[in-house]
């Protein structure tokens, strides 16, 4: 009992850290910390944090970057959460199959696609999947433990950097697509 305790105080934790942020957001008090980095290498830690679950769920993480490196003027931190909550997503929605991410950029924008080839999501849903507090219906099969805000709050990052960011569902494979000015 006391490790379950301590993983739902660990779970508190991340939820108020979240929440404080979105309220920064709100209040319009967030700053971002900007420097230079290669955005493949902040995708490559992603998949390394999310390298177990995806081996529990069963699917494999593919990295595609055009050219050697991909640089761009970013907060490294909130854009390891953008992509972490993308991917942590996709291996807990891709039934198992493969998740690609390709990272792009020149030298006005950067984009990074992560898709995945699972259960996808209906129209309604996609309407609403940048909502906070939106969850799918909970009768759908999957094992989401979340709060609904990941996606609300990777919404929030990118319009700090007046970017972008979209979900596709095309030809039976999720998309998100994130694009920042470089």
């Amino acid at each position: 009992s006391t490790e379950l305790l301590f993983g739902q105080i660990g779970r508190f934790d991340k939820m108020l850290a979240d929440l404080l942020e979105i309220s920064r957001f709100d209040a319009g008090s967030a700053a971002l910390s900007l420097q230079e980095w290669d955005v493949g290498e902040i995708a490559r830690d992603v998949i390394d944090f999310a390298q177990p679950l995806a081996q529990a769920n069963g699917c494999q993480i593919r990295l595609h970057i055009e050219g050697n490196k991909v640089t761009a003027v970013v907060d490294h931190t909130r854009i390891e959460r953008i992509l972490r909550n993308l991917v942590v997503n996709a291996t807990e929605h891709g039934e198992g199959k493969p998740i690609d991410i390709n990272v792009v950029g020149d030298d006005t924008a950067v984009a990074v696609r992560v898709r995945d080839h699972g259960i996808g999501m209906s129209e309604e849903v996609a309407e609403h999947v940048f909502d906070r507090f939106y969850r799918e219906d909970k009768s759908h099969n999957c094992k989401k433990e979340g709060y609904g805000i990941g996606l609300s709050m990777a919404e929030g990052i990118v319009r700090m950097y007046k970017g972008q960011i979209r979900a596709l569902w095309r030809d039976k494979v999720m998309y998100f697509i994130v694009q920042l000015p470089s």
